[in-house]
């Protein structure tokens, strides 16, 4: 860690898992990312990171997690040091893997889906 934040060399699925299932929002409505990383969802990853050092969102835009503000919530964790689009290619493949995060419905915490096998 520096600086109280994560470097990207530990970033995989499982920690991206673990980020997801302790975010705070009520629906995922990300769309899937095909044939490689389309520049409008890697870019929009990008400009949330980039938000979160000059533009923090309000708590009214976390409720649906979009790539954008996905982008954000890893720039707030891990700052502007990290490699950006490697983290988006580990977010990128648990989506692939995982599908988008489902609810339970009661306590806004995520249940993820069982990977398809």
């Amino acid at each position: 860690m520096k600086n109280g934040r994560q470097s990207d060399e530990s970033i995989d699925a499982a920690w991206a898992r673990q980020f997801l299932a302790a975010a705070d929002f009520d629906k995922d409505v990300r769309k899937p990312v095909a044939d490689g990383p389309k520049p409008t969802r890697l870019g929009h990853f990008r400009r949330g990171w980039r938000d979160a050092h000059r533009d923090p969102y309000d708590a009214k835009t976390f409720r649906e997690l979009t790539w954008q503000n996905l982008g954000h919530r890893c720039g707030e964790r891990l700052g502007d040091g990290a490699a950006i689009d490697a983290v988006f290619q580990v977010f990128r493949e648990v989506y692939a893997v995982d599908g988008p995060v489902q609810r339970d419905g009661s306590s806004g915490r995520s249940t993820l889906r069982k990977s398809r096998v």
